[in-house]
């Protein structure tokens, strides 16, 4: 684990692995925080997931194969709050590995995007626009 602080070696001792995601959007101060979490079963919760860009999509593979796991073995995603940087790939890593989606019900249609009017969607894209995105990374968010 290259730069993990004590925090992330007692995580990972309880089998958590932290991986920080890359996200461009300067506001945030900083990296999405993914943290795998190991299953009693073997197989793996996600709590978070970052942005569902290609990029961050990419990272979060490469976070994976470092921790010598695959998105695959994902049969839960525990989406802390409806912010996108944390649940924006949640659709992406629910495709492949069939995990089921867990999320406050107050977040669920944020969560949920076909549920988003198209003023709605609109609304967000300029707020990413004025939060500096180009134009390509707001049409990769919409997926």
């Amino acid at each position: 684990m290259v730069g993990a602080t004590p925090g992330d070696l007692a995580a990972r001792a309880l089998g958590i692995v932290r991986l920080a995601i890359p996200i461009p959007l300067s506001q945030t101060g900083g990296p999405a925080s993914v943290y795998l979490i190991d299953n009693a079963d073997g197989s793996l919760s996600l709590f978070d997931v970052a942005l569902g860009t290609t990029e961050s999509l990419r990272a979060l593979e490469r976070g994976f194969a470092e921790a010598g796991r695959r998105v695959e073995e994902v049969t839960r995603i525990l989406v802390s709050h409806g912010h996108v940087d944390h649940f924006g790939g949640a659709r992406q890593v629910a495709g492949r590995s069939g995990a089921k989606v867990f999320v406050h019900p107050a977040d669920a249609s944020k969560v949920t995007r076909f549920v988003w009017s198209e003023a709605v969607r609109e609304r967000h894209r300029r707020y990413l626009r004025r939060m500096g995105l180009p134009e390509a990374t707001i049409v990769d968010l919409e997926g």
